[in-house]
């Protein structure tokens, strides 16, 4: 199954808000409280976006927000969640949504994707990222081509958003 990964819409809150309560029940053992009242006024662009995995029917998410390093002076983006249903896993969905949402990053002229390595994010449950730590993470965006990111990439992420200093000679 290959699912096509597209921009949410607000005519998919429901189904988007199904897939978070199916995200915190198999991560967190807990009910979601989100309801498509706060999504529809915080999400679809407002405060966070979503990219979504569609097959026959929506089998992922990845939610993420723009932000800011003020320290270089760039902009970037920050993966707050991503998930995949069991029955779609193993099939470059997950992969895919992640390079959507770097993707979208670079377009606005970001130059690093950030998430946090924790079990509220849902990284530490994804074996192929290669992160066993709570860390923060950065992938910085212009050493890769960010259509071509592969785990292998994925698994080199800094733990700093500023870049390297320059060498000096």
């Amino acid at each position: 199954m290959k699912a096509n990964i597209r921009r949410a819409l607000p005519s998919d809150v429901h189904a988007v808000v199904d897939l978070i309560r199916a995200y915190a029940l198999e991560l967190f053992s807990e009910n979601a409280a989100v309801t498509p009242e706060a999504l529809l006024g915080d999400g679809f662009g407002s405060v966070l976006e979503f990219f979504i995995a569609e097959a026959e029917d929506l089998v992922g998410f990845a939610a993420w927000e723009k932000t800011y390093d003020v320290v270089s002076g760039t902009r970037g983006g920050a993966l707050l969640a991503q998930f995949v249903l069991e029955r779609a896993r193993g099939t470059g969905t997950g992969d895919r949504l992640l390079n959507a949402v770097a993707n979208e990053v670079r377009s606005m002229g970001g130059m690093f994707l950030i998430g946090l390595n924790e079990p509220r994010s849902g990284f530490a449950r994804t074996p192929s990222m290669g992160l066993s730590s709570p860390a923060l993470v950065s992938l910085e965006l212009r050493r890769f081509a960010v259509a071509d990111v592969t785990p292998a990439e994925v698994e080199s992420v800094s733990t700093s958003l500023r870049p390297p200093a320059p060498s000096e000679h």
